[in-house]
């Protein structure tokens, strides 16, 4: 670029040529930096005032600049019976208004937004691979000259003050420090000064429903996940093989079931009203959609096939569409924050954690650490929650976490949650029931410093018999931290099941925090000790939380003692302990 610029008018051509075969180089590295590091990618994009001055055979081979409105979906994957997961467990995509789609890469605050219908995009794209970036708002760069193709806005969009009064047709001046102005979806807008960027990126967010930007509201009585909702179920199959996935019957039967979880997760606050197709037969080949058509045109063939079959496909709360064979190397996949799922195994856990996904929540997780620490250095592992179905539970036992059911609107927080902010003991009853009952507290949330905070709860299903989980507590760090499914900084979205007893044969399943035994965060003060049930019904659990350094504390003492220290095979012995705690 710099021997095209310098060289004089009349020799550029002669470096047309070279300058096609660099950007074609080019275009090919950053094709495979976008799915690796989509910031990375966007840092190194060609400036835009090199981008105008390149003739438009060189910028043709260049990656595409992305500013629009569009679809952005963020679909969460299960892995197959049995394999594990091929690649991340979040997919994004992207739909613009013109209809043109992306497989997108994203960092930063765009990896915590669940499927938004319209949302601000601004990125670089190669051959259908977008770098989205994690702001809406792109700042135009000084001496950019504002595309007289696109709208301009002369009016500050923050302050409402005209900052452009030659805001007219035809070429506009270049980008000053003096007359700073940012692009969103496709449209120029002049701002007051260079600090509004920050309000407008605001602005913008908030219009999609903040960071989140979900299409209907999460949490909320009356909203998206309360009441009845229905389920159009659509079975289809592909005319090379006729293989149909599942029964009409078996496909009702695992509704009802996933039905019967929700209704007893949310504590009667939301039903499924499942209505099931007949076979219906797809259009095109399973070679097709495997090699070409992929999963989401295979989706919207599926919901086309049941319109014409007479089904008001858009009335329906929520769609399954059931196939065996063909794309998508996963047991099934979901729309997070928004109805849409793919079922390639059929089962209730299947159908109950996608469901999930649309109703808003990301995957239960476990904190895999070094050593024999609880919270240390350690990684995420995703779906590592054994207990719950937003996990690697079965939906018969894994009642979703807490923290989750707080997020979904199913335990409100003025009345089932307590906040522990002073040491004392508090009874926790088990959450993993049918009904709530007034003044009882479901789970303890104890903060823990400025990014992660403790949920406790208190289960009682039996999980095959787990004597853990009877005679204990679970112990979880609310979503906190970076993004990534192996991050060494986060939950990447979801909660972290902490394992309490790091390193012991059983792994993972004996993570509860039992009765009698003390867990200490020495770098917060907190320490957590179930000291018994309750003995009501349902069933709780008593909790002493202490908090702070207690510097004057002394250690318990402990004595035993046996009634004979020489006892004879089939013969009888006493033993006593005797323990006392100064400080009580």
């Amino acid at each position: 670029m710099r021997r095209y610029f310098e060289a004089g008018v009349d020799r550029r051509g002669a470096l047309i040529g070279e300058g096609i075969a660099l950007a074609e180089e080019r275009r090919v590295a950053m094709k495979a930096l976008i799915p690796t590091d989509p910031s990375g990618a966007l840092r190194n994009a060609v400036p835009m005032v090199v981008r105008q001055q390149l003739p438009e055979a060189v910028l043709s081979k260049l990656e595409e600049r992305i500013s629009a409105r569009g679809f952005y979906g963020v679909a969460a994957v299960v892995p197959e019976s049995g394999k594990d997961l091929e690649g991340s467990p979040y997919q994004r995509q992207a739909v613009l208004q013109d209809g043109s789609r992306y497989e997108v890469y994203t960092f930063g605050e765009r990896l915590a937004q669940v499927t938004t219908a319209q949302s601000v995009m601004s990125g670089v794209a190669v051959d259908g691979v977008m770098a989205l970036d994690e702001k809406r708002v792109r700042p135009l760069e000084n001496g950019e000259i504002p595309d007289p193709r696109k709208p301009v806005e002369a009016a500050c969009p923050v302050s409402g003050k005209a900052v452009l009064a030659a805001a007219k047709e035809g070429a506009l001046p270049p980008i000053t420090k003096e007359t700073p102005a940012a692009e969103v979806a496709g449209t120029i807008h002049y701002l007051c000064e260079g600090g509004h960027i920050v309000d407008l990126e605001q602005k913008v967010t908030a219009a999609e429903g903040g960071s989140g930007g979900g299409i209907k509201p999460v949490g909320s009585a009356g909203g998206w996940t309360w009441g009845p909702k229905t389920l159009l179920y659509i079975r289809v199959a592909f005319p090379d093989t006729l293989k149909e996935p599942q029964s009409e019957a078996a496909a009702y039967e695992m509704l009802r079931a996933s039905s019967d979880f929700f209704i007893e997760n949310s504590y009667g606050k939301l039903s499924l009203v499942p209505t099931v197709t007949p076979l219906l037969i797809l259009s095109k080949t399973e070679a097709y959609y495997t090699q070409k058509g992929g999963v989401h045109e295979l989706r919207a063939d599926a919901l086309a096939l049941a319109r014409e079959m007479g089904y008001d496909v858009d009335s329906y709360d929520l769609d399954s569409v059931a196939y065996t064979g063909g794309p998508g190397s996963f047991g099934g996949m979901a729309w997070v924050g928004a109805k849409g799922v793919w079922m390639k195994s059929f089962s209730s856990r299947i159908e109950s954690h996608e469901l999930g996904h649309n109703f808003g929540v990301w995957h239960s997780n476990f904190w895999e650490t070094e050593g024999r620490s609880v919270i240390g250095m350690g990684r995420n592992v995703e779906y590592g929650n054994v207990f719950d179905t937003m996990g690697s539970a079965s939906p018969a036992d894994g009642h979703f976490c807490a923290q989750f059911k707080s997020r979904l609107g199913w335990l409100s927080s003025d009345q089932t949650l307590e906040r522990v902010t002073r040491s004392g003991v508090y009874r926790l009853t088990a959450f993993d029931q049918p009904r709530l009952e007034s003044g009882k507290r479901y789970a303890l949330v104890i903060p823990k410093d400025d990014k992660r905070e403790y949920w406790a709860e208190f289960r009682q299903r039996s999980h095959g018999g787990n004597l853990a989980i009877r005679d204990g507590i679970v112990l979880n760090f609310a979503p906190w931290g970076a993004w990534g499914s192996s991050s060494v900084e986060g939950s990447n979205g979801g909660v972290h099941l902490l394992d309490t007893t790091p390193g012991s044969r059983d792994g993972v399943k004996d993570a509860p925090l039992v009765i009698g035994r003390t867990y200490s965060d020495w770098d917060s003060n907190i320490h957590i000790t179930p000291v018994g049930k309750a003995g009501t019904v349902p069933e709780s659990m008593d909790v002493v939380v202490n908090l702070g350094p207690f510097p004057l504390n002394h250690a318990p003492t402990l004595s035993l003692s046996a009634s004979s220290w020489n006892v004879a095979v089939g013969g009888t012995v006493t033993l006593a302990a005797s323990a006392a705690d100064e400080d009580g």
